[in-house]
């Protein structure tokens, strides 16, 4: 088994992409990133190669392998054409995001399809998509009255550039924090008071027993 086969099967494609970002493979090159194994392809499949590459910057290289992988409607895809200046190629498929948005509002759908975050985000996601930066910082405040923690995406993504870079963030990420480690002790809590769960050494020296009280 290669090393991508290895990592996905012990933590999947999307922590495989992390991993690359804020853990020991972030001092990935381009030329690493796209490495092929002798006889066996590429290193990394094709979503995977082309989300590290648009994490990195390295736009026109996500676009070719993010063509390549089953998923034509990414933003990660709509916004490496953006980065490139390309909005002719990136148009349609905004305009089929926001067709497929309206229709999960109609609906009454509360969740994206994977059911990780409240639909608005895709409002939000389709705002800065049309560079309406003010818009998509509504969404984002409308999302947060509604119990929204941060995920590693809006830290990690150049989509949410403009996010980061407003006003309005540092007190947003404030709020953030803060709720999700309300969260946490609220998880540790119900973990510490189970004896089925054993938790990993790293996050037991993380949140000692005076962390869950």
């Amino acid at each position: 088994m290669g090393m991508d086969q290895e990592t996905n099967a012990l933590f999947g494609e999307h922590q495989t992409i992390y991993r690359a970002m804020f853990g020991e493979l972030q001092d990935l090159t381009l030329e690493e990133i796209r490495a092929q194994r002798p006889d066996e392809g590429y290193q990394y499949e094709p979503y995977t190669r082309g989300s590290i590459e648009y994490a990195k910057g390295f736009f026109a290289e996500a676009v070719e392998d993010l063509l390549l992988s089953n998923r034509p409607l990414s933003n990660k895809l709509i916004d490496s054409y953006l980065h490139l200046g390309d909005r002719e190629s990136a148009a349609p498929l905004i305009a089929q995001r926001k067709r497929q948005h309206q229709i999960d509002i109609d609906a009454g759908m509360v969740f994206t399809s994977d059911r990780s975050d409240p639909i608005e985000i895709n409002a939000m996601r389709l705002a800065l998509f049309d560079g309406d930066v003010e818009r998509a910082i509504e969404h984002l405040e409308s999302i947060m009255a509604k119990g929204f923690i941060f995920g590693r995406k809006i830290f990690l993504e150049p989509l949410y550039q403009p996010l980061r870079d407003h006003p309005k963030w540092p007190v947003l990420l404030k709020e953030s924090k803060s709720r999700g480690e309300v969260q946490r002790r609220i998880y540790f809590q119900l973990v510490a008071d189970d004896p089925e769960v054993s938790l990993p050494e790293s996050l037991l020296q993380k949140y000692d027993s005076s962390d869950v009280k």
